[in-house]
């Protein structure tokens, strides 16, 4: 039906090939992940290029509602403007938009917004301050934040309101779509590279994962791309046996709660202790004082411990670099805390 490209994180250019069940399947996902009806009426800022913004403009038009498209989130005035007139009871949007029409629509942003029962962050995860504020500033409001690629659509789906205020779940990724999506985690010591290999034995690289054991997240469903156009050996390491591997280390609960530790390349080896920047981040983003940060692993300058976490933030004016260490050291574990904290301007 058509082909997709996207550059992932790698900066390759790849095609991803959707047959029309796959197309059907992905936008009948979000129309039942989302709750959409005839009645939704979607404010739809987001470029139609991008496989997000596909999926909810079918989806909301195959269940008989409206799309008013908008050319990006560059003026909040005219976020407001459509809202108002056209009636808009639902928007889609990456985090990074919320955060520009709330600082330019000020006071007026919470009354406008206010108008919409739907609000779904794509693309992206929003941070646990940052799902906390929203369902508080919005309680009556359905809000989601989905995780999806352009090679399965929309999968996982995790219901704001329900895990802002639970200590436990706040952070997760959501649930599997359900009857819809399967999810399984590969050991992560499996043979990748080798799909020959993966193929024959898939079930037998499949893992009970927790949190002190995560693997490699897979996915399966009617909704899976069916390759990648003119790359075979791209496509054989990337769906095997009827699965699409992803790099996504990841987790589940006993209630089918997933938990995103960042991608497997990702993870810093601290002299044999793995850290996970993404857990570190959603540690760090609770902290009232910090309004952006970013972990990685650097090389240990000492050369002791072969990788060191590194933390930067973007403060508030009230921050206070003792009193921050403090609380964070009594978050995280002791493996788990940067070496290095330092103050940036912005988050690149």
């Amino acid at each position: 039906a058509e082909i997709l490209f996207t550059t992932g994180t790698t900066g390759t250019p790849k095609g991803v090939m959707l047959s029309y069940r796959a197309v059907f399947n992905i936008l009948n996902n979000t129309k039942h992940g989302m709750g959409y009806t005839d009645e939704t009426v979607l404010l739809l800022p987001l470029p139609l290029n991008h496989s997000l913004a596909l999926r909810e403009m079918r989806a909301v038009l195959y269940s008989g509602g409206t799309v008013v498209l908008q050319n990006g989130f560059t003026f909040a005035k005219e976020v407001e403007n459509n809202i108002v007139n056209f009636g808009c009871n639902a928007l889609t949007c990456v985090p990074a938009s919320y955060e520009v029409i709330k600082g330019q629509m000020q006071d007026h942003f919470q009354p406008i917004m206010s108008r919409l029962s739907s609000l779904e962050f794509g693309a992206g995860s929003i941070s646990v301050a940052q799902r906390r504020e929203i369902v508080r500033m919005f309680p009556d409001m359905r809000i989601r934040n989905v995780w999806g690629s352009s090679e399965c659509g929309g999968a996982i789906f995790c219901d704001v309101n329900a895990v802002a205020q639970d200590e436990t779940v706040a952070s997760s990724l959501g649930r599997a779509l359900e009857n819809s999506v399967e999810v399984a985690f590969l050991a992560q010591d499996a043979p990748f590279d080798d799909p020959d290999r993966m193929t024959c034995h898939i079930d037998n690289w499949m893992i009970k994962s927790d949190h002190d054991h995560p693997g490699r997240m897979a996915i399966r469903g009617d909704m899976l791309m069916s390759g990648y156009w003119k790359a075979p050996e791209v496509t054989a390491g990337a769906l095997i046996d009827g699965w699409l591997i992803t790099s996504d280390l990841a987790y589940q609960d006993e209630k089918g709660n997933i938990f995103m530790l960042g991608r497997a390349d990702d993870i810093i080896n601290m002299g044999g202790e793995k850290v996970s920047p993404v857990e570190v981040e959603n540690i760090v983003g609770q902290y009232e004082q910090i309004r952006e940060c970013a972990c990685i692993g650097v090389d240990d300058p000492k050369g002791l411990l072969g990788q060191i976490p590194v933390l930067f933030i973007v403060t508030g004016l009230n921050y206070n670099e003792a009193d921050f260490l403090k609380w964070l050291s009594g978050k995280l574990e002791k493996t788990m805390m940067p070496q290095v904290v330092q103050v940036v301007e912005a988050i690149p």
